[in-house]
Parts: C-alpha cells; sequence; structure tokens
C-alpha cells in the first residue's frame, strides 16, 4: 500500500556507510517524509525530513526526537539507550 511515512534504521557497526548514504538515497527515492538514524555506539537519534529530494535534520532544542509527521511520537534518547536497573546488575552490564 505504498511507501512508509517514517523508517527508523538502527546502524551497525559493519555496515554505517550503508546504513547512513545508501539507504538515505533509497529512502528519498521512494519520497520517505521521514528518516531516523539511531547509533548504539554514539547513543544519538537523528531525525531527518525530505526537503528537495534531500534528507535534513531536524533540531531539537531540548534533546528530545520529535517527528514532524506524526505530532504524537516525541521520544526521550534516554529511555532508548539507558540500561534497565533489573539488567544493571547482570554479567557483562
Amino acid at each position: 500500500m505504498g511507501s512508509p511515512d517514517l523508517v527508523v534504521e538502527i546502524v551497525s557497526p559493519g555496515s554505517s556507510r550503508n546504513d547512513r548514504v545508501r539507504k538515505s538515497a533509497i529512502y528519498s527515492s521512494f519520497s520517505i517524509p521521514e528518516f531516523w538514524l539511531v547509533d548504539p555506539e554514539t547513543q544519538l537519534i537523528l531525525p531527518q525530513v525530505l526537503r528537495d529530494c534531500r534528507y535534513h535534520s531536524i533540531p531539537s532544542a531540548d534533546g528530545f526526537v520529535r517527528s514532524h509527521l506524526l505530532p504524537g511520537l516525541v521520544i526521550d534518547p534516554r529511555d532508548v539507550f539507558d540500561v534497565p536497573e533489573w539488567k544493571a546488575g547482570l554479567p557483562g552490564k
């Protein structure tokens, strides 16, 4: 039923360039209005909006990630990257 309105891509260490460059070009060619990159290594979420056939970062003054397309979608990156208390005590964490 057509292209999605929002794509969230999780960057993999072995395919960072592919995730950031190639997939961005593919998504823009399908006119996907919003594209977010989630980088677990840097613990950053980069929301981007499609304008003039290219993705442009959506600035945030308060650190929250907001969708321009979906008004109620607001993400606190700390909720995504923080280790939950129950898991913090497990070996290797």
